[in-house]
């Protein structure tokens, strides 16, 4: 019986070696057999794996797309390759690429198709893969060399195919980014250039790449290190390599493989290119190869770029050389020194001489120059031997003038600067010569200007001086040195802060050499020294820098003036402004300033002081029985005996008519005080003799304690003064401290600043006009505006009660507008009249005057009333300018700019000097009456009233004297150059239509008008 066969075992067994035979295939095939369920995922993959270089079981239960796999093309996408698979179709050669184990990219080819069951169910892909990663690389590394060589025979400049090769290696290759380090051969560096960078747009990548170093030594780090050994380095990771100087960097940005290589031309290394990933690479023969020779063409490249750019900067260079050789303004020639010929010139030479280029070439230095000194040719032999002076003596030579001949026969003087250059065996000769006629003419104009200066320094009464660099004399010349005592004093070679000036301080002295230092001019400095009599002298210097030709600073000059005359009348006249002329006390003004000086220090050290506001008993009896001149008399004598009972340090001022005021420093209790004033009292009391009559008088003293009574100074005079009622309340002669009952008298002064607020809403106040005469003419030029309250029960209040409660309380303002105001109108409704046209004047309070609105007050005056501006002036004192100079300078200048003129009213008793007054725009000086009052008798006041007639006519001033009230005061007036006169004398203030009257009948018979009133008096309101 025969052995029966299992049909079963047979296809096993056949299936098994089948399957073998299968294994055996894709063993030894490159290619790989995948299978994948319905969800794409693998279930098998088999095959070598050598070619592929990832172990096959890594891969069952992954998807395609896992592990950084990435089509190559479709942006990178697998959407494409997603909806090939979700519609169930074959595909072939889907190329893609992922990292291997050993982190080398990979490049696999796919083809699949998809599985059906017997029923037509989709069961999953099955398929093979190949790696491609060898045909890739040939392709990428062929592309990019063919980049490369594209790139650099197309490119123009150097800068942009280099970034173009290196993002062509970047994208080509999977790195992040690239540079380039170009070699600085002077410095013998390597420097990073921003331009010749690429990257992808990635905040760390582009971190990475700011954060390299910009200059690199050779030997320093990885880029140091290619340059210094002309060898590649393939770095795998950044962070972890020690030669790295940027590791740091690299950790924090993820950085890790990079590749260096040279750039090398004609075996130098002229360059390093460096590329970096963030992820790990491991070095690529392939890549190394082509790198090698991109790294040549590169080096070839970038060195013949530089020499055509050298040969083009050089070919510039020359045009640009030869353009600014015609262009410029000397005469250029090259003289060939073997045949004395010219060679070449500029075309200045051209249009200079007359000559054609043509004719010039024909033409050497024998046919053109001749001597200065008699215009005759200079030979051949001459000229040569000069050349060969030049030759012997190699440099540059200047200075020489000669004569160019023109073609026209005219000469053109010129200095010429000559140098020899070798040129083969020969030598050329290099002449130019610069066009002097100018400069000829200068200099004798210049000579004839000195000659004339120095006879004008001679016929002048200002001394001429120079100083040098370092601001020392050099010279000084004048005059006027016999006038400033010059010749007393050692200038030449000092400096002027060494010559012991009395009025500098070391601050005044830095501010000046500030000056100097900035170079800047400087105008009116006053300077004071003490000659060998002990005489000071002063002078006003003025003085501007001095540059050179080229601009260099030189020194300084200028002029010196003799003032000594000048500063003697101020120093009197600011003695007069802070002491009373009777008693050579100190005055009200310098009072005032002693007080605010002693609160500051009391506030300062908690310090205690008294003011005792003092005033005589029955001096009036005495003046009005025997006399002024006895009162005068009586007042010297008790501001003598006030004077020598107190303290030295304490101050003792006459305030005006019998009043005195003393402040008794550093009190420590009462008692002090109290012994004071009675000393006081009793000097005071002891009889005196005038004109034979024996006169005896008492005091009243009011004491205000500082700070127990008062803390300002306003107050601390005030309730001295309301005691000092008290004291002659309480019979006279005695003494009383400021108490609250003293101030009884407040609420009466509190009614009349009630009354004066709705005086202004209630019209109860009104203008009287008082005229300016001119002195010369006989005519009236101007009026001043004087307000006056005429209360509806206390009648007429004196202005001097209320103007100061006005400005203490700010209605000055609005009252002064009103003044303003109506001045203005009352001036147009004159002229309606046919009224000649008047300068009008309008008083300004301090308060007004630092009134923000003040512009637009006067501006608005103007334009409601139609007044012309030039007939309106707003009178000042100088106290007000004086508080802050600086703002009164801007404020007058803004007013002065609307066309209004500006007065100095009560000139004279203030701080003002001339150097003051000249800093601010005034147009009027109204000598204040104080000062007429006595003369012509009182010689003092007639030599002050002269100072400052003659200050205000030195400064084109319109001098009007106040308060004339005799003929003989008028004609001393008019005899010294006074111009303007107002007082009682012509006229007293009158109402409006009275003034309107005088102003016609004085036009109609001007040389009648002595006095308009037949009235004397005094006084401004």
């Amino acid at each position: 019986m025969g052995t029966m066969k299992n049909p079963a075992r047979d296809i096993n067994e056949a299936l098994k070696q089948c399957e073998k035979r299968f294994r055996t295939f894709t063993d030894l095939s490159s290619e790989r057999y995948w299978e994948q369920d319905e969800n794409c995922r693998f279930t098998l993959v088999s095959g070598s794996t050598s070619e592929h270089a990832i172990d096959p079981e890594s891969l069952v239960g992954t998807f395609r797309w896992d592990r950084g796999a990435v089509p190559v093309g479709d942006g990178g996408s697998w959407d494409k390759h997603k909806a090939v698979l979700q519609a169930r179709q074959p595909f072939a050669d889907f190329l893609f690429k992922r990292f291997d184990s050993k982190g080398e990219l990979r490049y696999i080819s796919a083809s699949g198709e998809p599985v059906f069951d017997d029923k037509r169910r989709f069961c999953g892909y099955h398929g093979i893969a190949k790696d491609v990663t060898r045909e890739k690389r040939e392709e990428l590394m062929l592309r990019l060399e063919h980049t490369v060589t594209r790139s650099l025979a197309v490119a123009e400049g150097a800068l942009a195919p280099l970034k173009a090769v290196i993002r062509a290696v970047c994208e080509t290759e999977g790195w992040d980014g690239g540079v380039y380090f170009r070699m600085d051969d002077e410095a013998k560096l390597l420097r990073l250039s921003p331009e010749e960078c690429w990257s992808i747009e990635n905040p760390a990548v582009k971190r990475y790449v700011g954060g390299m170093r910009a200059v690199i030594s050779p030997g320093v780090g990885l880029a140091g290190q290619v340059w210094q050994s002309g060898q590649a380095l393939w770095v795998t990771d950044l962070g972890a390599d020690a030669r790295a100087t940027r590791s740091k960097l690299a950790r924090e940005t993820g950085m890790h493989g990079s590749f260096i290589f040279p750039v090398i031309s004609e075996g130098k290394t002229i360059g390093v290119l460096a590329f970096f990933s963030r992820e790990l690479r491991h070095p690529e023969e392939r890549l190394l190869q082509a790198i090698h020779v991109i790294g040549s063409q590169l080096g070839q490249f970038v060195q013949r770029k530089q020499a055509e750019d050298i040969l083009r900067e050089s070919q510039e260079q020359l045009r640009r050389f030869r353009a600014a050789m015609d262009s410029s303004v000397d005469l250029v020639l090259l003289v060939d020194r073997t045949t004395m010929r010219y060679l070449d010139f500029n075309q200045t030479v051209c249009r200079a001489l007359g000559y054609s280029r043509e004719e010039l070439l024909k033409l050497g230095p024998e046919d053109l120059v001749l001597r200065p000194r008699d215009l005759l040719p200079m030979g051949r032999e001459e000229l040569e031997r000069a050349h060969d002076e030049l030759i012997a003596n190699p440099g540059v030579h200047t200075g020489l003038r000669v004569v160019y001949r023109c073609k026209d026969g005219s000469l053109l003087p010129v200095e010429v600067t000559r140098t020899a250059l070798s040129s083969g065996s020969s030598y050329i000769t290099v002449v130019i010569s610069r066009d002097i006629r100018e400069q000829i003419a200068a200099e004798n104009a210049l000579r004839e200007s000195e000659e004339r200066f120095r006879s004008l320094t001679q016929l002048s009464s200002d001394v001429y001086w120079e100083q040098d660099d370092q601001y020392r004399f050099t010279s000084i010349a004048g005059r006027g040195l016999e006038q400033v005592k010059a010749r007393d004093f050692q200038f030449i070679g000092k400096k002027p802060w060494e010559l012991n000036y009395l009025n500098m301080s070391a601050d005044d002295w830095a501010a000046h050499m500030a000056i100097l230092e900035a170079h800047r001019p400087f105008h009116d400095l006053e300077l004071c020294q003490q000659n060998a009599s002990g005489k000071k002298a002063w002078v006003a210097v003025s003085g501007e820098p001095a540059f050179d030709a080229a601009g260099a600073f030189k020194g300084y000059h200028g002029v010196g003036k003799d003032i000594s005359e000048r500063k003697q009348a101020e120093e009197r006249i600011q003695y007069v402004a802070n002491h009373d002329t009777l008693t050579s006390l100190p005055n009200r003004v310098m009072f005032s300033e002693v007080l605010k000086l002693a609160l500051q220090n009391a506030r300062r050290y908690n310090g205690t002081f008294a003011v005792l506001f003092i005033d005589l008993d029955r001096f009036k009896i005495i003046n009005d029985t025997l006399g002024h001149e006895a009162g005068d008399k009586l007042l010297q004598e008790m501001g003598a005996r006030l004077s020598q009972a107190v303290r030295t340090s304490d101050v003792v001022a006459r305030l005006g008519g019998d009043e005195f005021v003393v402040l008794v420093r550093e009190v420590g209790e009462p008692k002090q005080v109290e012994a004071v004033a009675r000393k006081i009292l009793s000097a005071l009391i002891k009889p005196m003799f005038i004109r034979e009559q024996e006169c005896s008088v008492t005091a009243s003293i009011g004491i205000c304690m500082y700070p127990a009574d008062a803390q300002d100074e306003q107050s601390l005079m005030k309730n001295a003064d309301i005691a000092m009622y008290r004291a002659k309340e309480e019979g006279k002669n005695t003494y009383k401290y400021y108490s609250e009952e003293s101030n009884v008298h407040s609420f009466e002064r509190m009614a009349l600043e009630t009354s004066l607020r709705r005086g202004l809403e209630r019209d109860e106040f009104f203008l009287d006009y008082q005229a300016n005469r001119d002195l010369h003419t006989g005519k009236i030029t101007g009026v001043e505006a004087l307000v006056r309250w005429q209360h509806p029960e206390l009648g007429m209040v004196p202005p001097a009660q209320f103007i100061p409660l006005a400005e203490e309380t700010g209605l000055i303002v609005p009252i002064g507008k009103w003044v303003l105001n109506t001045a203005c109108a009352q001036n147009v409704a004159w002229q309606r009249v046919g009224l000649p046209p008047l300068r009008m004047a309008v008083n300004l309070s301090a308060r007004q005057f630092a009134d923000e609105d003040l512009l637009k007050h006067i501006a608005g005056a103007l334009g409601e009333s139609g007044m012309k501006p030039e007939l309106l002036e707003m009178e000042l004192t100088e106290n007000m300018m004086m508080q802050n100079a600086e703002r009164a300078g801007k404020v007058l200048a803004a007013i002065k700019r609307l066309g209004v003129r500006l007065a100095i009213d009560d000139f004279g008793v203030g701080y003002s000097s001339l150097a003051n007054l000249k800093r601010f725009p005034i147009d009027t000086l109204k000598v204040d009456r104080s000062f007429i009052r006595n003369i012509p008798q009182d010689s003092e006041d007639n030599a002050i009233t002269r100072a400052i007639i003659a200050m205000g006519k030195s400064l084109n001033l319109t001098v009007v004297a106040e308060g004339v009230e005799t003929l003989e005061q008028e004609a001393f007036l008019r005899e010294h150059g006074c111009d303007e006169t107002q007082g009682y004398y012509f006229s007293k203030p009158i109402a409006g239509n009275q003034f309107a009257e005088l102003l016609r009948r004085h036009i109609e018979s001007p040389r009648k008008w002595k006095s308009a009133t037949g009235e004397s008096g005094v006084g401004d309101f």
